[in-house]
């Protein structure tokens, strides 16, 4: 069986200085952190700034592909040889008519126990396919959740084609890798780096 090595990376407090769009910039910037870890542990060498499509989705390079994601508190980054997708979010809570909108009450049946909890697991596994395919939220009607197999792990189906996604839960986040076939995943968690940078540097 393959294996994937998603890698979650802290993002240092001086990231929250920064104005909206600067800090999304910088945020991407540092999420190319936790992807270069992924591609060591998996023994890949991923060029240095690979491609995105005209969508903005990621393209694959090298024969590999690669999935990104980026919140206030928290990178993630993930290479393989298939397509995969990574996403990663807090759990908080949310409004009724989101909700209804991520969860279907036929998914929802599928799941015991919190309701936020039940969101975000629907939520980043759905993200995650939407990364992997190069979709985006566009195709969000066409993706849905089949079964729960555990606390972890979820089947999802988008657009006939069958996915399989595992959660991995830390510090109040819930973060989704999803592939098209069954892997062994070794999540990794890291810390921000302890030195400080300049606001100079993270505006790049």
């Amino acid at each position: 069986m393959d294996i994937l090595f998603p890698v979650i990376m802290a993002v240092p407090p001086a990231y929250s200085d920064l104005p909206g769009g600067e800090r999304q910039r910088a945020l991407s910037r540092y999420a190319r952190m936790p992807l270069a870890v992924s591609a060591q542990k998996a023994g890949f060498v991923l060029p240095v700034d690979p491609g995105k499509d005209e969508r903005g989705a990621p393209r694959p390079a090298g024969g590999l592909w690669w999935s990104v994601t980026h919140k206030p508190g928290f990178v993630g980054g993930l290479v393989s040889r298939g397509r995969i997708g990574i996403d990663v979010e807090e759990i908080v809570s949310v409004s009724d008519g989101l909700f209804k909108k991520i969860v279907s009450p036929a998914e929802e049946r599928l799941f015991d126990g919190d309701r936020w909890l039940t969101f975000f697991r629907c939520w980043t596994a759905k993200e995650a396919v939407l990364k992997a395919t190069g979709r985006g939220l566009g195709g969000l009607a066409a993706c849905r959740v089949a079964a729960v197999a555990d606390a972890r792990r979820l089947a999802l189906v988008f657009a006939d084609t069958p996915w399989m996604v595992e959660h991995f839960y830390f510090a109040g986040h819930l973060a989704a890798v999803a592939a098209t076939a069954k892997m062994a995943m070794q999540w990794t968690l890291l810390e921000a780096p302890a030195e400080e940078r300049s606001r100079s540097e993270l505006e790049g």
